[in-house]
């Protein structure tokens, strides 16, 4: 699915580049915030979908939660579009859930659109978020387990 998805993508970037020729600036210390930031959002990502998978230990059809969360998940991280274009109140909240820690704060960290402040306050949600997902996975995980072996005994 991945490379199918890459097949398709890849050629349209290249395309929209030589049209639009954006000016990318990149300073070294954004590209070097930006590693950071791109690991910690995809380890919290692993860790809340890894989490919504182990509701399966309880819930038989857990395609309509996953549905859900991704839904939510392409509105709040910024990925069908920027959260500069959501109504105030809803773009401050979506900027303290996971969903733009996962995705909106590291693209715009790599564009160079937040102060060293925001990129701090950034790395901290995401830390914050990371150790709550990790802690509400072992919870899951080690209660599903229990339950899963005590329903085979």
């Amino acid at each position: 699915f991945k490379l199918l998805t890459m097949a398709v993508v890849a050629p349209v970037v290249v395309v929209l580049t030589f049209v639009f020729q954006p000016n990318w600036t990149i300073s070294a210390w954004t590209a070097l915030a930006f590693i950071p930031a791109l690991l910690l959002a995809m380890a919290l990502r692993f860790a809340v979908e890894w989490t919504m998978a182990s509701l399966a230990f309880w819930i038989t059809r857990v395609n309509a939660i996953n549905q859900l969360y991704f839904v939510v998940f392409l509105f709040l991280s910024g990925f069908v579009a920027p959260l500069d274009l959501l109504p105030g109140p809803v773009r401050s909240i979506a900027e303290w859930l996971p969903f733009y820690r996962m995705l909106g704060f590291p693209v715009e960290l790599l564009l160079g659109r937040l102060s060293p402040t925001q990129a701090m306050v950034g790395f901290g949600a995401q830390l914050a978020w990371l150790a709550l997902a990790l802690v509400l996975l072992n919870v899951t995980w080690a209660r599903g387990v229990r339950q899963y072996s005590a329903v085979g005994a």
